[in-house]
C-alpha cells in the first residue's frame, strides 16, 4: 500500500511539472532578434542651381512717340500705340545661396502683328511696327521651397519701322531702326517638378531715341519707344534638383 501511495504522489507531481513548464519558458528572456527599424526618407528640399531653357509667350502694349519735320509744316509731335503677341525663348542660369537666388537670363521674342497708323497735320500717314524683342538681364531672386520671387534688368535690343505716306511725299518713306535700351522687371518662378518650372512675368523695355533724315522726302524724324509686358513661360531645369 505504501508503494501505491508514493507512486501517485510521484505522479502527481510530474504532471504539475509539465503543467507549469509553458508558464515558467514564457517568463525567461526572448533570444529572438529585435524588429529592424523603420527608416523613413528625408526629403530633399528644392534647389534653384543649374542651368534652364524654355519657351515664353504673351502680349506686348508699346508706345512710340516722334517729332515730325516737313520744311512746310515744321515740327509736328505724333504719339502711335501698338498691342501685340510676343512668343519666344529664354535660357539662363541660377545660382542659389540660403534663400538668395542670383542669376543671368537671355530672352528672345518674335512680335507678333500690331502696327498703328496715325495722321500727322492732315497730311501725313505714320505707321509703327516692330519685329522683335530681344535681352541679356541679371537676375536676384527670393527663394520660398519652390517658389520664387524675382527682379530682373538689363540690355534690351530690339527695331522699330515707322513708314510715312501722303499726298505730298514723291514717294513713301520707310525707316528700320536698329535700337539699344535697358529692361526691368519682375515675376515669379514655381517649381511643378524637380525639372519643370512655370513663370509669370511683367518687363517694361525703353529702346531709347533715334532720328533719321530722308532727304528725298524732306522728312526728319525723331522717334522714341518704350513698351510694357505681360509674360507667361515654361522651362525645363537641367540637372539634379
Amino acid at each position: 500500500m505504501r508503494h501505491l501511495l508514493t507512486a501517485a504522489a510521484l505522479a502527481s507531481l510530474a504532471g504539475a511539472s509539465l503543467l507549469s513548464g509553458p508558464a515558467l519558458a514564457s517568463d525567461l528572456p526572448s533570444n529572438k532578434a529585435p524588429p529592424p527599424p523603420v527608416f523613413t526618407a528625408v526629403p530633399i528640399a528644392f534647389s534653384w542651381t543649374g542651368f534652364y531653357g524654355g519657351i515664353e509667350g504673351g502680349g506686348e502694349f508699346a508706345r512710340t512717340r516722334g517729332d515730325l519735320n516737313v520744311a512746310a509744316a515744321g515740327a509736328t509731335p505724333y504719339s502711335t500705340r501698338t498691342n501685340s503677341g510676343l512668343l519666344g525663348g529664354v535660357v539662363g542660369y541660377n545660382h542659389q545661396i540660403g534663400a538668395l537666388v542670383l542669376g543671368v537670363e537671355a530672352n528672345g521674342d518674335g512680335i507678333l502683328g500690331g502696327q498703328r497708323t496715325t495722321l500727322v497735320n492732315n497730311a501725313f500717314n505714320v505707321k509703327t511696327s516692330s519685329s522683335y524683342d530681344a535681352d541679356v538681364r541679371a537676375r536676384v531672386g527670393f527663394a520660398i521651397d519652390r517658389a520664387m520671387f524675382f527682379a530682373a534688368g538689363g540690355v534690351a535690343f530690339g527695331n522699330v519701322n515707322t513708314a510715312y505716306s501722303g499726298a505730298t511725299l514723291a514717294a513713301p518713306a520707310t525707316f528700320d531702326s536698329q535700337r539699344v535700351g535697358w529692361t526691368a522687371g519682375g515675376g515669379v518662378d514655381y517649381a511643378f517638378t524637380n525639372n519643370i518650372i512655370g513663370r509669370a512675368e511683367y518687363r517694361f523695355t525703353d529702346l531709347g531715341s533715334s532720328s533719321f533724315t530722308n532727304a528725298a522726302s524732306g522728312v526728319v524724324d525723331k522717334t522714341k519707344n518704350q513698351s510694357n509686358a505681360a509674360l507667361l513661360g515654361i522651362m525645363y531645369k537641367f540637372g539634379n534638383p
